[in-house]
C-alpha cells in the first residue's frame, strides 16, 4: 500500500474512533431526537445569498528538484447567488433537488520573490448548478439511489503584470450520473427539535398543565412538519393559519394552562426560528458507480503594449467512470450538540482529448482518492449555530499521454487537511448572517516526467507546499 495513503487511513481512524466513543454517551433529555421519523412531507424554498471573503497563502514550490520559489497571494472574493431547494420524504422515497445561479468576482494580487514580479488579476464568472439525489427504499432500509449532477460556468479572466496583459475567456460544463445501492437512512429531525423548543419555552413560563409525553411530542413534531406541505402566496395568511392550527392542537391535547400574549409570542417566535437550523439523525452506507463527462473551451490572448505576442484556443473533452464507496453518520448527541462523520473513497478511470490550436493529444489516467469529514455543532438556541469541522483529502493520480509520437507519464500524490469554524445567526426569520474561517495545508509531489498534465490539473511541480486561510462574511435571505 502507498505509504502516504496508509498515513491518510490512520488519520481517518481518529475521527471514527471518536465517533464510536461518542455513541456511549447517554442522552439525559427525556426526548431523543434520534428516534424521530419524519412523516410524508414536501418542502420548497428559494433564497438569495451573498458573501465577501479574504483568502491568503504562502507557498514554497520546488521545480526540477533544484529551484525554490516563494509566492504570496491575497485574494478578495465576493458573490451573489439565487438558490432553489426542493425536498420530498416518504417511507419509500427521499428526494432532494438543488438549483443555483451564482455570480462571482474576485481580485487577486500575487508577489513572486525570485523574479520580483507583482501581478494583479481580475476574474468574473457565472455558475449554474443543478443536483438531484433520489433514493428509493425497500425493506430494512435498503435503497437504490439514482442521482444527477450538472455544473456549468462561463468566466472572463484578466491579468496585468508589469508590461504584459492577459485576457482569457473560458466556458466549462460537466455531467455526472451516479448510480448507487446501499443500506441506512439519515432522517431530518429538525421538526422534532422545534416541538421541544416550544414545549420547553412554554414550560419555563408556566403555560403547561403538565409535561407532554414522548408520544405527544412526536405527534406535535409530525403536526409541525405537515404544516410545511401547505403553500400560501401571502406569507401573512400562512402565519395566521399556522398559529390557529397549533393553538387548536395544543388545546385539544389539554396541555395549555393559560392563553395570553406571552403564550402566543412564544409559539410565534419558535414557529419563526425553531426549524431554521437543520438537525439530522442516522447512518448510511452506499456503493456504486458514476459515469461522467466534461467539456472545456478556452480562448487566451497575451499582449505587450498594443502587440499580441501569444494566443491559443483550447478545447478539452473528458470522459470517465468512477467506483464510489461512502459511509456517513449524523448523530444528535443531545438537544444542543450534533455530531457528524463521513468517509468516502473513489477510484476513477478517465480519458482526456485535448486540442490546442491545431495540436491534439490524448491523456489517459486513473485516480484513487478519498476524504473524511468529522465535526461537531453546538446549537444553544433557535437563532445560533456554532460548528467546527476537520476535513482531509488525498488524491493519487497516474497519467499517461501521447503527443507527437512521444509517450509521457506522471505519478502524483496530493494531501490536503484543514479545519473550519463556522458561526451563523438569524437576525430575522428570513435573514441569516454567517462568518466562516478555514485553515488548510496542501502538499503535492510529482515525478514531473510529464509536465503538461491537464487531466487532473495538478501542475508541473516536483513538490508543492502551501498554507492557506480563508475568512468570509455573508448573508442569506429566504424569499419563501
Amino acid at each position: 500500500m502507498n505509504p502516504q495513503i496508509r498515513v491518510f487511513l490512520k488519520i481517518a481512524g481518529i475521527p471514527a474512533f471518536m465517533m464510536i466513543s461518542a455513541s456511549v454517551f447517554a442522552q439525559s433529555d427525556t426526548f431523543r431526537l434520534e428516534n424521530y421519523k419524519l412523516p410524508e412531507i414536501k418542502f420548497r424554498s428559494i433564497d438569495i445569498s451573498g458573501r465577501a471573503e479574504n483568502t491568503g497563502d504562502g507557498q514554497n514550490i520546488v521545480f526540477d528538484s533544484l529551484t525554490a520559489n516563494k509566492n504570496r497571494n491575497n485574494i478578495l472574493n465576493g458573490n451573489l447567488a439565487l438558490n432553489f431547494r426542493s425536498f420530498k420524504s416518504t417511507r419509500k422515497i427521499q428526494r432532494l433537488q438543488n438549483f443555483s445561479i451564482t455570480q462571482n468576482s474576485n481580485f487577486w494580487k500575487n508577489q513572486t520573490d525570485s523574479m520580483k514580479l507583482e501581478s494583479k488579476d481580475l476574474n468574473s464568472y457565472t455558475n449554474l448548478h443543478y443536483s438531484l439525489t433520489n433514493r428509493i427504499y425497500g425493506r430494512k432500509n435498503y435503497f437504490i439511489e439514482t442521482d444527477l449532477w450538472t455544473y456549468g460556468t462561463n468566466d472572463l479572466y484578466k491579468r496585468k503584470a508589469d508590461t504584459f496583459y492577459t485576457n482569457n475567456k473560458n466556458s466549462y460544463f460537466s455531467l455526472q450520473i451516479p448510480l448507487l445501492v446501499g443500506k441506512g437512512r439519515i432522517e431530518p429531525v429538525t421538526k422534532a427539535r422545534q416541538a421541544v423548543y416550544i414545549f420547553d419555552e412554554l414550560s419555563k413560563e408556566k403555560r403547561l398543565t403538565r409535561n407532554p409525553s414522548e408520544i405527544e411530542i412526536t405527534e406535535f413534531s409530525d403536526f409541525l412538519a405537515l404544516l410545511d406541505n401547505e403553500r400560501y402566496f401571502d406569507s401573512r395568511l400562512k402565519k395566521i393559519s399556522d398559529l390557529e392550527k397549533i393553538d387548536s392542537f395544543l388545546t385539544e391535547k389539554k396541555i395549555i394552562s393559560e392563553k395570553d400574549m406571552k403564550y402566543f409570542a412564544i409559539v410565534n417566535d419558535n414557529l419563526d426560528f425553531g426549524s431554521n437550523i437543520e438537525r439530522n439523525s442516522g447512518k448510511r452506507f452506499s456503493i456504486g458507480t458514476s459515469p461522467q463527462m466534461s467539456l472545456t473551451n478556452s480562448t487566451n490572448r497575451r499582449k505587450i503594449g498594443d502587440s499580441v505576442v501569444y494566443t491559443y484556443d483550447l478545447k478539452i473533452k473528458n470522459l470517465g467512470i468512477s467506483g464510489i464507496l461512502i459511509y456517513e453518520i449524523e448523530r444528535p448527541v443531545n438537544l444542543y450538540w450534533q455530531n457528524n462523520f463521513k468517509i468516502e473513497f473513489m477510484y476513477s478511470y478517465l480519458s482526456s482529448d485535448t486540442k490546442i490550436d491545431t495540436t491534439s493529444f490524448l491523456e489517459k489516467g486513473t485516480l484513487l482518492s478519498g476524504g473524511i469529514n468529522y465535526g461537531w455543532s453546538y446549537v444553544p438556541n433557535t437563532r445560533t449555530s456554532i460548528s467546527a469541522n476537520f476535513v482531509a483529502r488525498f488524491d493519487a493520480p497516474r497519467v499517461s499521454a501521447e503527443k507527437m509520437d512521444t509517450v509521457f507519464s506522471n505519478k502524483s500524490f496530493h494531501f490536503n487537511p484543514g479545519i473550519s469554524v463556522n458561526l451563523q445567526y438569524y437576525l430575522t426569520q428570513r435573514l441569516r448572517f454567517y462568518a466562516n474561517t478555514y485553515f488548510s495545508y496542501r502538499y503535492l509531489e510529482s515525478d514531473n516526467e510529464y509536465f503538461n498534465q491537464r487531466l487532473f490539473n495538478f501542475g508541473n511541480y516536483d513538490k508543492y507546499k502551501t498554507f492557506n486561510y480563508t475568512i468570509s462574511l455573508g448573508f442569506s435571505y429566504a424569499i419563501f
